[in-house]
């Protein structure tokens, strides 16, 4: 292979050689070589020709070191390239895509590559076989029992050897007491996929899942603790014998590698108590970490790289593609922008050029400052506006209220209007709240004179007496009146009339009454005398009795003489009746009735007559006495006193207590209680559970109790979403099972809905505007070749994939004789290209002798025959303007002038945005205005418009979003509880500060349960002592955020250790109350100045301490304690906590450090 470079050449063509060729070019020029490159990538030895003229093989050299250099006997320098030789990388291909062909120091170098064709189970990042007897590189951390890990040749899986944790030298690890131990893996970089922790376990210890623990533990550059693998993922059977284990090892919680991969699992054993340890323990063999096969490098050579643009440059970087930016340079006004609204930027000639066409533009409130205090300077949509400030004054002059009764002047920019004493504008102003009085305000000034007639007062005892028992004086509203008491009499003529016969209306103690007309009759049986021989009547009221003759009225009048007959008058007529048992004898009557009585015959008739003093029953002898017993005994009375009778209440003995007397009843003692009397507490218990009811001095007292409930309506937390009750005094508030107290409890899983939380506790919806959840809820597309999508609810228009073609390029049909176009309609169709070829045989005939047609670049050319042979150079014109043409050695041979042209064909870049032009031989290139050839170039800063390149040209679809917004109408959520406002297209929601928008319960709240910090942030020194995630305490189960040793119960690293963690960013609401609540464990110095533990705000740049170690009483150290802070400073605010702890010193750190938990920001609502 001959290679020819131009060195000085004239040339009969007619454009200038210097400017189109480049010195000492190595080119192959012989028709027996293969190769149409620089003979620097030939891979056979075969001789090149340069057309230098030289007289020494010296004369000869060049820069190449694989070439051997010679000076022909021709007077040409010839060149052999040496074998097994490179320069380039491209020499060294072995055509084996799994590995990478270097050419180092001119010698071939081969390197495997991790291609995922090439790599079958994946790198090995780490293994060991633990043949090491002294387990190296793994470290091991063991107690004091005598137990450890160990390199063991007792039971190994293969080879000679395993680590063991048990006694050595033993076949047991029972030491008589608790023994624990961890083996530490060597460090490897844990990819960005995580990696396979793979090793063989023979676990001989109790499978009991409390006890011989055993775990695979995992902790980050942070010092992040993750239980990777624990015993409980062993079966029963799976104890005793050799078992493969398989852990993955991942990032977790807030690691990312960013923070670092660098990565030591460790392997721990714990037996946890002295018992049943007479196994032989825990053996681990055949360890390896395994990594996923690496990713193919992106690129080998920088041309891979090239994206097209000119602004970069494309280097191929340990495989990876970098694009350098070139300073200042641009390509279209978009890469311009430097955000500044006030500015126009502009790509002039591929640098940027910034224009201010408005010196009163603004980009912030700062820039609008108008040195007045009372005004709220603001820069809205670049133009400064200045909104006077609501009471705010510069002078006293403003503040005029037009008020003579007040004193106005300005301080502190806030006008205040000092009141006149004694000055008025208005009667209303002199109201002095006495009804008597007439209030007025006469100049300025208050009067109050009394009205005639009125008299004030306060209680009915002001007001004057009239005399009168029927007139009571009373105070109503203020002044004094005379209550007619109803019914009052002080005469009879104050009654009424008596409206009843024979009665007549009377006055008696100021009472009305009626009482009776003496000798006034209304029936004739009112006038019925007890003359049985008179005729009753009553005639006009008065009572008529007239005498009838021959009529009785009395029994003598009756009496015949006979002592036997009972005479008597009746109905004013005598009856004469012979009585029955007439005597004329004592003897002739019958016996008495009883011991007692006497029977005699007194005027014919038998007459019984009582014995005096004679008795016949007891009951005759009642004394009256209730203390005798009244007894009869053969008639005679008799009446002794009984033992233990009363007759008063003192001759009864008092009670057992102060409550109890003693009381006579009918002649008995008897205890009775004594009213409202009391001795025990118990006694004085009422109904009404607000009362504390004691007994004192044994009266009752029921005092009633602050807070306490009688009542359901006293319980009323203002909370819709509360039952409110009152039991036994006690309010409670119990959550409703179908209320909401916020927006979230609304959330109908509908991400097209706005869920609001109503202050009535009941949950509304409203649609999202523009909002999809499937793609048949979008608008018909706008074209033919295009789809709509739903995609992240949102209505996308996309194109169709069953569309043939998008754009020109999708209709290439490797045809380069065709011209290929995109129909509207999405489908392709291809045009011929006149004077176009792909083969020689499409060329025709050549018309001139000792030419052959060639087919080149697509065109048919003439080009001189080879065979034909030449004698000059004008022999091997070949009519192309873009080479050298030379007869060499009887032979033609053609140089093609490297970037020459000879048709706008020749220049074509393949950049779509460029018109490519061969002008004078020389390819031009210009950017054609508008064009586009990806997405990022169609930039037009407006997050609301979707930026496409669509057929070389930019087009901008508006994003329907929820976020994305013009104006501040576009971001009304329908939440009367969010000030919303349109920010740089860009919606942002703040909480109003209206109390009716307050919110109780939790702003936020970590308790570190899922063993990470819950991405809180931490901050450490390195020393070893820092703040991590932890078991070992915790208020509330299980973990806690602790600021200790991770491997010790201290924080002593032998040298001040500090370090801060801080909380992720809270918005806290305009209203209510703002709690921060934390529990604290603090086992550190109490001496003020080491041992430093402080917890701060942090709000924007503002950073206040609000609690410190000496906030802690010395009785709480060592004990959970919980601490409160109040934040109402911070509404409407977005904070971080931030706690610090600072050991100052390296002494006294023996401590167990701070441990935080239940950290909590909640709000109550007024």
């Amino acid at each position: 292979m001959v290679l020819l470079v131009s060195g000085c050449f004239s040339s009969e063509r007619d454009f200038s050689l210097e400017r189109k060729i480049r010195p000492i070019i190595p080119l192959d020029i012989w028709p027996s070589d293969s190769a149409d490159t620089k003979d620097t990538n030939d891979t056979i030895d075969v001789p090149d020709i340069i057309i230098k003229p030289c007289n020494t093989d010296l004369e000869c050299a060049d820069e190449d070191p694989c070439t051997l250099e010679e000076c022909t006997t021709e007077g040409f320098c010839l060149y052999s390239q040496i074998a097994n030789c490179c320069v380039t990388d491209a020499q060294c291909n072995d055509q084996d895509e799994c590995t990478v062909d270097r050419c180092v120091d001119s010698q071939c170098e081969y390197t495997t590559l991790p291609l995922e064709d090439c790599c079958t189970e994946g790198v090995t990042l780490l293994e060991s076989d633990f043949e090491s007897e002294d387990l190296t590189p793994f470290d091991v951390v063991a107690d004091q029992s005598g137990a450890g890990w160990h390199s063991s040749g007792l039971n190994p899986h293969t080879g000679g050897r395993s680590a063991r944790y048990g006694v050595p030298d033993t076949d047991n690890f029972d030491t008589g007491t608790r023994t624990s131990g961890s083996i530490h893996l060597p460090s490897f970089e844990l990819p960005a996929n995580g990696a396979l922790l793979e090793f063989w376990l023979l676990a001989d210890v109790e499978p009991d899942p409390a006890r011989d623990l055993l775990q695979v533990v995992i902790e980050s550059p942070q010092g992040l603790v993750q239980i990777a693998w624990s015993k409980e993922a062993l079966l029963p059977n799976d104890f005793g014998k050799w078992v493969k284990i398989a852990v993955p090892v991942n990032y977790f919680g807030n690691w990312t590698p960013e923070q670092g991969t660098g990565v030591a699992p460790r392997i721990l054993f714990d037996s946890v108590d002295n018992t049943e340890n007479s196994e032989s323990g825990v053996f681990i063999d055949d360890l390896r970490v395994l990594g996923d096969c690496p990713e193919p490098p992106e690129c080998t050579v920088d041309t891979e790289c090239d994206d097209a643009t000119p602004c970069t440059l494309d280097v191929c970087s340990n495989g990876t593609c970098e694009h350098i930016p070139e300073e200042g340079c641009c390509v279209n006004d978009n890469e311009c922008d430097d955000t500044d609204p006030c500015t126009v930027n502009q790509c002039i000639e591929n640098r940027c050029e910034t224009f201010i066409p408005d010196v009163e533009c603004c980009v912030d409130d700062a820039f609008c400052d108008d040195q007045n205090i009372c005004t709220l300077d603001l820069c809205q949509n670049t133009i400064c506006t200045h909104q006077p400030i609501d009471g705010c004054c510069l002078t006293d002059g403003e503040c005029n209220d037009d008020n003579i009764c007040t004193l106005d002047s300005c301080t502190q920019n806030t006008c205040t209007a000092q009141s006149i004493a004694g000055c008025c504008t208005q009667d209303s102003e002199c109201q002095d709240g006495l009804p008597c009085t007439d209030d007025a305000c006469v100049a300025n000034v208050c009067v109050n004179p009394p009205i005639a007639g009125l008299i004030c007062c306060s209680t009915a005892n002001d007001c004057p007496s009239t005399g009168s028992a029927c007139q009571s004086p009373v105070c109503l509203d203020g002044l004094c009146d005379l209550l007619t008491i109803d019914g009052c009499c002080e005469t009879d003529g104050d009654c009424p009339p008596s409206t009843e016969e024979c009665t007549q209306a009377i006055c008696q103690n100021n009472t009305c009454g009626t009482q009776s007309i003496e000798d006034c009759c209304i029936t004739d049986e009112e006038c019925v005398d007890i003359n049985p021989c008179t005729v009753d009547t009553c005639t006009n009221n008065q009572c008529k009795n007239t005498m009838t003759i021959g009529c009785c009225t009395s029994n003598g009048e009756c009496n015949d003489g006979n002592d036997c007959t009972d005479d008597r008058c009746v109905a004013g007529d005598c009856t004469n009746t012979l009585l029955p048992g007439c005597c004329e004898t004592s003897s002739d009557c019958s016996e008495p009735p009883g011991a007692c009585f006497t029977t005699e015959c007194l005027s014919g008739s038998c007459q019984t007559n009582p014995i005096p003093d004679c008795c016949s029953q007891n009951a005759d002898c009642d004394d009256g006495i209730v203390c005798t017993e009244d007894l009869c005994s053969n008639g005679t009375c008799t009446n002794p006193t009984l033992p233990g009778c009363c007759t008063v209440d003192s001759d009864c003995p008092s009670g057992p207590d102060a409550c109890t007397v003693g009381t006579c009843t009918e002649g008995s003692c008897t205890l009775a209680p004594q009213p409202g009397c009391c001795t025990t507490d118990e006694e004085c218990v009422d109904i009404n559970p607000c009362t504390v009811d004691t007994c004192t001095n044994n009266q009752c007292k029921n005092v009633m109790t602050i807070g306490c409930c009688t009542s359901n309506g006293e319980c009323n937390d203002g909370n819709p979403c509360t039952d409110d009750r009152c039991i036994e005094g006690d309010c409670i508030n119990t959550p409703l099972d179908i209320c909401c107290q916020s927006n979230e409890d609304c959330d109908d899983g509908n991400p097209c809905t706005t869920n609001t939380c109503n202050p009535d506790g009941s949950c509304s919806s409203n649609s999202i505007n523009g909002c999809c959840t499937s793609a048949d809820q979008c608008d018909e597309p706008t074209g033919p070749c295009s789809i709509m999508t739903c995609t992240n609810n949102s209505c996308q228009e996309v194109p169709d994939p069953d569309c043939e073609c998008q754009t020109n390029s999708d209709c290439d049909d490797g045809n380069a004789c065709t011209s290929e176009i995109c129909n509207p309609d999405g489908t392709c169709s291809s045009n011929p290209i006149a004077d176009c070829c792909t083969s020689v045989d499409q060329c025709g005939e050549p018309t001139e002798p000792c030419t052959i047609m060639t087919c080149t670049d697509n065109s048919c050319l003439p080009v001189p025959d080879p065979d034909c042979g030449c004698e000059n150079s004008a022999d091997c014109d070949d009519d192309n303007s873009c080479s050298i043409d030379i007869c060499l050695l009887g032979d033609c041979v053609y140089i093609p002038i490297d970037g020459c042209c000879s048709s706008n064909q020749d220049c074509d870049d393949a950049f779509a945005c460029t018109e490519d032009v061969c002008d004078d031989g020389s390819c031009e290139y210009e950017l054609i205005d508008g064009c586009c050839t990806n997405d990022a170039q169609c930039s037009d800063s407006n997050p609301c418009t979707q930026d496409r390149c669509i057929d070389s040209s930019c087009a901008y679809e508006p994003i329907v979003s929820d976020d994305c917004c013009q104006n501040d109408s576009d971001c009304d959520d329908l939440d009367e509880c969010t000030i919303d406002v349109c920010i740089d297209n860009t919606c942002k929601y703040t909480a109003s500060a209206e109390p009716a928008c307050c919110i109780d319960g939790d702003n936020a709240f970590w308790d570190f349960d899922d063993n990470s910090s819950q991405d809180w942030s931490l901050e450490n020194d390195g020393t070893g002592s820092n703040w991590h995630v932890t078991l070992k305490r915790f208020h509330d189960p299980a973990f806690s955020l602790r600021f200790g040793r991770p491997d010790a119960d201290n924080f002593d690293v032998g040298q001040r250790t500090l370090g801060s963690a801080i909380s992720p960013p809270t918005t806290l609401p305009f209203s209510g109350d703002k709690t921060l609540t934390l529990w604290i464990y603090f086992d550190a110095e109490e001496f003020g100045l080491a041992d430093l533990f402080d917890i701060s705000i942090r709000s924007g740049p503002s950073v206040q301490t609000v609690w410190s170690k000496s906030d802690l009483p010395t009785e709480a150290y060592r004990l959970w304690f919980p601490i409160s802070i109040n934040l109402n400073a911070y509404s409407g605010a977005t904070i971080q906590i931030a706690v610090r702890f600072d050991s100052v010193d390296e002494i006294f750190n023996l401590g167990e450090g701070v441990y935080l938990d239940e950290i909590r920001i909640e709000t109550e609502c007024p």
